[in-house]
């Protein structure tokens, strides 16, 4: 089957490290979020992207990680950090109209400190939680039951150290996904570098059926699992029998399935039939059914853009990486998210890299190709750079021009994780002209930064370019 599955790439947003998340209404009509700050719409299958968050990322700009609606008017965006010093914390925005205005959303002291997931029930019931980073405070689930209005906070130390995804039956009956401690795992693990916080986490699935007042780890009996893994997208087939969660980690890869609404949990490790490990770093998961989907992400220390494919339901994988095996009609790279258009599916959309989209209707897969193939006339950029890794002291150095008229500059460092790790510089109304900054690797605290893969971002006014670089 997976010859046969012809991925095509929208027209979404260039020079973007990652696309979060998506949300689609039908198989025109949806939305996307990114590292940049951006929220953008599309009408047309992935054509074009309108931009639709100027307040979101000039006043704010923080990551956005999640997106949920409950309707065409009223939808909920969360951001997993804050854009550092010099701009006023909100991690959560709704919109009433469609999304032609966000509005900041205040949650009550105690909610996590960056939102990664998010579920509208309904207009009036919604859920988030967080953080991603087990350092940060929490971790934590919000929910409303009033539209936003008011918010209620519920503390999940108890039963986890970060949160990722959120998913919800109904308005009492849902899951959350993340890690606990485990005492018996080492405190640090080999190629986990500075993300040492992560080294002694296993993977909780947590269930609520009175709308947050108790959980119950589902995944408590799961057997199988090693230090340094942690849940990170879940995902039910319609029924709710059959399902998955992603496992992320960073030297290793493997999903967990259910059979029955999630009551037991099977590991699954990521091998081909050989029994070959052959995907590192997971997030992304999307089962078109019981056998047919795909696991990706990262990649090992960030880089290979791995995506693998299974056909019987997770028990034994092929590999389809980009950098090997993999045909040109596949796209794909970064898989953070899936999202299904019908029942069964019609057409299915992937954010990474970029969006993606595949159609398995031959009238509309042709289509698709046509609305992707449409040339769009891209914005002007606020910038353009070209980041450089200097060996002999391990620093980066990047260079950028200003253009005239612009109002607010500034540049910061995220990790792969989307934690904030900076600011290099901020300046209002810059002089136009060539920039170059130079970063030995030295955080906002005076630490060094450690080996591993980060996100720049350079932000001039409205106009947001993000690139990689990596300290070996």
């Amino acid at each position: 089957m997976a010859s046969e599955l012809n991925w095509i790439t929208t027209n979404s947003p260039d020079n973007i490290i990652r696309t979060d998340d998506i949300w689609f209404f039908d198989e025109n009509v949806g939305w996307l979020v990114n590292a940049a700050g951006e929220a953008r719409m599309t009408i047309n299958g992935g054509a074009s992207w309108d931009h639709r968050s100027s307040n979101l990322q000039t006043e704010h700009g923080g990551y956005l990680r999640c997106m949920g609606w409950s309707s065409r008017d009223t939808g909920w965006i969360g951001l997993v950090t804050g854009g550092g010093a010099g701009f006023e914390e909100s991690l959560l925005y709704r919109t009433r109209n469609g999304g032609h205005n966000w509005e900041k959303v205040s949650l009550p002291v105690g909610a996590p400190g960056g939102i990664c997931g998010l579920f509208a029930v309904s207009s009036e019931v919604v859920y988030a939680a967080g953080s991603n980073d087990p350092d940060l405070p929490g971790p934590s689930v919000v929910k409303t039951t009033d539209g936003g209005a008011t918010w209620t906070v519920i503390p999940m130390t108890a039963h986890a150290d970060n949160l990722i995804d959120v998913y919800f039956e109904d308005e009492n009956t849902g899951w959350v996904v993340g890690g606990k401690k485990a005492l018996a795992c080492p405190p640090t693990k080999p190629g986990y570098f500075g993300r040492q916080q992560y080294a002694q986490l296993k993977p909780v699935i947590l269930k609520t059926q009175d709308g947050g007042q108790s959980w119950v780890n589902m995944a408590a009996n799961t057997e199988g699992f090693v230090c340094g893994e942690w849940g990170w997208k879940i995902q039910f087939l319609p029924g709710h029998q059959i399902g998955f969660v992603s496992l992320e980690d960073l030297t290793g890869a493997a999903m967990l399935r259910t059979e029955d609404a999630g009551q037991t949990w099977t590991r699954l490790a990521i091998k081909d039939a050989g029994g070959t490990v052959i995907n590192n770093n997971l997030e992304g998961i999307g089962f078109i059914d019981s056998n047919n989907g795909w696991v990706g992400g990262w990649g090992q220390f960030f880089q290979g853009k791995f995506n693998s494919f299974t056909s019987d339901g997770g028990r034994t994988w092929s590999r389809q990486d980009q950098n090997d095996d993999v045909p040109a009609s596949d796209p794909r790279v970064n898989v953070n998210r899936y999202r299904f258009i019908g029942n069964p599916p019609r057409v299915i959309y992937c954010s990474g890299k970029k969006v993606y989209r595949l159609s398995l209707d031959q009238e509309d897969a042709m289509q698709g190709r046509l609305m992707a193939e449409v040339h769009v006339a891209s914005e002007p950029e606020g910038s353009s750079f070209q980041p450089s890794t200097l060996p002999s002291d391990g620093g980066v150095s990047i260079h950028f021009s200003v253009p005239e008229g612009s109002r607010r500059l500034k540049v910061g460092i995220w990790n792969n994780f989307a934690v904030h790790q900076c600011d290099l510089y901020e300046e209002v109304e810059p002089a136009p002209g060539e920039r170059e900054i130079y970063w030995d690797g030295s955080l906002d605290c005076g630490d060094s930064v450690p080996r591993g893969c980060f996100m720049g971002r350079i932000t001039i006014d409205s106009k947001v370019e993000t690139f990689e670089f990596s300290f070996e």
